[in-house]
């Protein structure tokens, strides 16, 4: 699927007018440690809104949220699991109340429900604003536990109560329209924020410092659930380990398949090679000195370490997961194959292993397609989304 040149994508990056009055904004998550919507989530809380007196961060379970975003007040609802959620929306229909939010914009499934269902109950209700990392297109199809089924039953009912809803993957958007009920209108296409200065230049120092192992290795890193395609990287790993060189495989995370994982590296025999970190908040040292990072995911929205990884010049290996990819390939920006194609997806990352020139050309096309995404512009990007769906909800 193209990705659309309207529908925030072409939206300039400029300060907040001068003398129009900001909303008061309470922006919500689950957590705001560990993952990548949860980083994106933290990159968006310390800017989003920063010049407004009236800005409220809110997570919905206990999180060490206070060194994640320092400015505007900081609220956790103290909630241990997705599972006590259906209680925390009397608690967030409390604190919208209490801070007298004019817009409640939240982050992934969970508190997008959560949010719709405690805000719009209320009589003079604030605008709901919903953020969408994932790609909806794909995972409704997508079976799942009877927990996602439930929770995917609660997005379909809901999303189309939404005043505005900001989705980084063109899937979704296409989705939210034809599949949920939601008004075109209200549904914008955005972008990631990535702080690329940052991120390179302390990948370049942490290069310098060495590599976490005395091998070579691959890296893939996510949750470890269904859909992410991490059995499919460890087949992957066991056809391509006795054509190359000698690499280790780095499976950074964790999840309810770990076990499941690491009982079919002992199957395949390559257990003495593959890596099973755990869960790390902070991925970078493992990713700035990884020979590639291969993700062979099902289906995505516009994954953070994938842009991550361009913005840090390592290579990326993908299946064709979603409108980003499709786009990043195009541009030679990353090697990608086919969903569930795993021959042609070990033939990209051999080609990419096997000749440096490529890669150094895959990773400077990488390094020119990711700085749209820089966090500063991004950010502003969105505030302009909101702030004008926000003069249109006032009118009503």
């Amino acid at each position: 699927m193209r990705i659309p040149k309207a529908a925030g994508i072409a939206v300039q990056s400029r300060p907040l007018p001068d003398g129009e009055p900001l909303p008061r904004v309470a922006v919500i998550s689950g957590a705001v440690s560990g993952g990548g919507a949860e980083n994106h989530f933290a990159r968006l809380a310390e800017g989003f809104f920063k010049a407004s007196p009236h800005r409220s961060i809110v997570s919905l379970r206990h999180t060490s949220i206070q060194e994640q975003a320092r400015d505007g007040r900081v609220v956790s609802l103290g909630f241990r699991s997705a599972r006590d959620y259906p209680a925390a929306i009397g608690a967030l229909r409390a604190l919208i109340r209490e801070t007298r939010a004019d817009v409640v914009y939240s982050l992934s499934r969970c508190p997008n429900v959560v949010n719709i269902a405690a805000a719009h109950s209320l009589g003079a209700r604030p605008m709901i604003a919903l953020g969408i990392n994932e790609n909806l297109e794909a995972s409704v199809k997508w079976n799942g536990s009877p927990s996602l089924r439930f929770w995917r039953a609660a997005e379909r009912l809901l999303y189309r109560h939404a005043d505005l809803i900001l989705t980084n993957s063109p899937d979704s958007a296409s989705a939210l329209v034809r599949e949920f009920g939601c008004t075109a209108g209200h549904v914008c296409l955005v972008r990631n924020p990535i702080p690329l200065a940052a991120l390179s230049s302390r990948a370049q120092e942490l290069r310098l410092q060495g590599s976490p192992l005395a091998e070579p290795y691959l890296l893939g890193s996510g949750r470890f659930v269904e859909g992410k395609g991490f059995d499919l990287l460890l087949d992957l790993y066991a056809a391509l380990r006795p054509r190359t060189k000698p690499l280790r495989l780095v499976m950074l995370g964790d999840g309810p398949l770990a076990p499941a994982l690491r009982q079919r590296a002992k199957a395949l025999g390559i257990a003495a090679d593959v890596v099973f970190p755990g869960w790390c908040d902070d991925p970078l040292p493992w990713l700035a000195c990884a020979e590639a990072f291969v993700t062979p995911s099902f289906h995505e929205g516009l994954p953070n370490t994938v842009l991550e990884s361009m913005a840090t010049r390592v290579a990326v290996v993908s299946f064709l997961s979603s409108g980003w990819i499709e786009r990043f390939a195009a541009a030679g920006a990353v090697a990608a194959a086919p969903v569930g194609d795993l021959d042609a997806l070990r033939a990209a990352l051999e080609e990419v292993l096997g000749d440096e020139s490529q890669r150094t050309a895959m990773v400077d096309a990488a390094e020119r397609e990711v700085r749209q995404f820089e966090a500063a512009q991004v950010i502003r990007e969105r505030e302009h989304l909101v702030l004008e769906a926000w003069r249109k909800f006032r009118l009503r």
